[in-house]
């Protein structure tokens, strides 16, 4: 060998992780889940998996979605779900939480234009503090869309 005898040995890891599965057989496995009204947390893990096989060569695009799946507000519901939810639950659904989950593409690109990419952003810090700081803006934009949409109901014919 090519140290002789000063050669300790070596370590070889594959990891724990096998992706056998192809993005269309996850994304089956997942539709089938919905349809028998699997658990919330089933439908999760077979989501961030459909997503794994998705990218698995994209580690930056596996990093994104996870930072998103921890953004959105009420991820394993729609948007008509939530806002159905809220009206019968106004106290369990905040306003800002409908308005994030309504306009968070929009708000994400604001927020990579103001501050960094959402995977650069609090690269140094802990992760659940990263998602509170990126939240807190989110809320923020949530405030200002909220306040832009009340005036310009109170000003009609005004181009908002």
């Amino acid at each position: 060998m090519r140290y002789g005898a000063a050669y300790l040995g070596g370590v070889v890891n594959y990891g724990d992780e096998f992706l056998q599965k192809d993005e269309g057989q996850e994304m089956e496995e997942l539709k089938i889940a919905v349809e028998n009204k699997a658990p919330t947390y089933e439908l999760v893990e077979r989501r961030k998996d459909m997503y794994k096989a998705r990218y698995r060569n994209d580690p930056k695009r596996q990093e994104r979605l996870k930072i998103l799946g921890n953004l959105e507000p009420f991820p394993a519901m729609t948007l008509g779900e939530l806002a159905a939810f809220r009206s019968s639950n106004p106290t369990l659904v905040s306003e800002a939480d409908l308005i994030i989950k309504m306009q968070l593409d929009a708000f994400v690109d604001r927020f990579e234009r103001e501050r960094a990419p959402l995977t650069l952003f609090g690269s140094a810090i802990d992760f659940s503090r990263k998602i509170d700081l990126i939240r807190e803006d989110l809320l923020a934009y949530a405030v200002e869309y909220k306040t832009k949409v009340a005036e310009s109901a109170a000003a009609p014919g005004v181009p908002a």
